[in-house]
């Protein structure tokens, strides 16, 4: 019976070492890659908020609105769509 609860226990060490080492070795991998597909983002930037496509770290810009603007909302939200747009034409270039 010892011998048995033994084996029992060395298993479940050596599974929980097992799923650590995949969840450490996946951590590692998406640190090492960064994200390779191009998403919309925007930020503020003085008095204006800029629109661009970015990848990790790679912005390309789409446009600007400035705070002030009468139309702020709608060209905002158009510009923000171009920038869906454009993602979308740059994944699939891939």
């Amino acid at each position: 019976m010892r011998l048995l609860e033994l084996a029992a226990l060395g298993g479940f060490v050596l599974a929980c070492a097992a799923i650590g080492r995949a969840i450490w070795s996946r951590a590692v991998a998406q640190r090492a890659a960064p994200d390779a597909t191009w998403a919309p983002y925007h930020r503020f930037e003085g008095s204006c908020r800029r629109v661009y496509v970015r990848r990790g770290h790679e912005l390309e810009p789409v446009g600007e609105v400035a705070a002030g603007d009468d139309d702020y909302d709608e060209r905002f939200l158009l510009l923000m769509a171009r920038a869906r747009e454009r993602a979308a034409v740059l994944n699939s270039e891939r």
